[in-house]
């Protein structure tokens, strides 16, 4: 980096920058990107390619987002936002305002990340960009589920769901998967929730059962886990004769439901 700085080639050092920013978001080192991210957008705003400094700041809004900077990040995003529509990318400009929504979802700016994903989900079907698309869907119906429309986000999600399975793209699946079946428990029908994330589980097998519950659940977990065990209890052997137990043990009554989580 510092020779590409020396050589007084700006080609040179965005190339370098651009280069060092990509991993460093491999590495999860965010401060780090933060920084070469500001460089070089900078840079390519000096050079006048705003589509690539619009790409910069999108990565540089990922990573304040890892950094808890929400707010920095939107701003980062609607920069890169204005930019692609500036130089009528629309693919760009639909990416990055899924990601703003995103953004939002986390603050919990259930209005805003409503909007934008929304946004974003006309574009992507203009240009038939399915892969945006399904983020769009996802991310929508997450935003209505958090806002507790749980009726207004079941068909979303059931788009989501058949988005997700015909592009492929299978961390989006799985929070379809997992998103729709909390809809259904919130709309009194929890037991058509399971084979959804027994399908989640079979995508992705190396994240544990009760994560996929816990991304689900929102927050239920503990009483599905509870309820989980006390099948398995059930047809379990006795000490005595080798017979399942015939009752399950009782649930304790929990009060308060916990809260709604990322």
């Amino acid at each position: 980096m510092e020779r590409a700085q020396e050589s007084g080639r700006s080609d040179i050092e965005l190339m370098a920058q651009t280069t060092l920013s990509d991993l460093l978001h491999q590495q999860g080192l965010w401060k780090e990107a933060i920084a070469t991210c500001q460089r070089a957008a900078d840079l390519f705003r000096r050079a006048g390619q705003p589509v690539k400094q619009a790409m910069v700041l999108s990565n540089l809004g990922s990573a304040l987002e890892e950094e808890n900077r929400p707010r920095e990040a939107v701003q980062a995003y609607t920069e890169a936002a204005s930019l692609y529509r500036a130089a009528d990318d629309r693919h760009g400009e639909a990416r990055v305002l899924n990601a703003r929504g995103n953004a939002f979802y986390g603050m919990h700016h259930m209005q805003q990340a409503e909007r934008d994903h929304k946004q974003a989900l006309t574009i992507a079907r203009r240009l038939d960009d399915r892969l945006t698309e399904g983020c769009a869907l996802v991310g929508l119906g997450k935003a209505l589920l958090a806002a507790k429309r749980p009726r207004d986000a079941l068909p979303i999600l059931r788009q989501a769901v058949s988005a997700t399975r015909q592009n492929g793209d299978t961390n989006q699946a799985v929070q379809a998967l997992c998103h729709l079946g909390a809809a259904l428990m919130d709309t009194g029908r929890g037991d058509e929730s399971f084979p959804l994330f027994d399908e989640a589980a079979k995508l992705a097998p190396d994240t544990g059962p009760l994560d996929i519950l816990y991304l689900g659940t929102q927050g239920k977990v503990r009483s599905l886990s509870t309820f989980l065990l006390e099948s398995v209890t059930a047809m379990e052997p006795s000490d005595q004769g080798g017979h399942a137990h015939s009752q399950p043990p009782r649930r304790k009554r929990t009060k308060k439901r916990p809260k709604r989580g990322r």
